[in-house]
């Protein structure tokens, strides 16, 4: 999985392994709480997030494969 731009302000785009039949996209704030949780086909390669109302800091993106983790890429919002 890719995230970039990183550092980013506005929107942060995801790519992820055409691998994964089924995924699952998490992200986790600075204070450890889910901010997002998304299932992701096998066809959405390219993933979009709005991040313009997110608090700066470092997030965690997490993805998960039927419960099992596959990757994760930590993230930094800047304001």
């Amino acid at each position: 999985m890719q995230a970039y731009p990183n550092p980013a302000s506005e929107m942060l785009y995801l790519t992820l392994p055409m691998a994964i039949e089924e995924a699952t996209l998490e992200v986790i704030d600075p204070q450890g709480k889910l901010v997002v949780q998304h299932t992701l086909a096998q066809s959405n390669v390219l993933h979009e997030l709005d991040v313009r109302s997110w608090t700066a800091g470092i997030y965690m993106v997490r993805l998960l494969s039927k419960g099992v983790h596959m990757d994760s890429q930590r993230i930094t919002i800047l304001r």
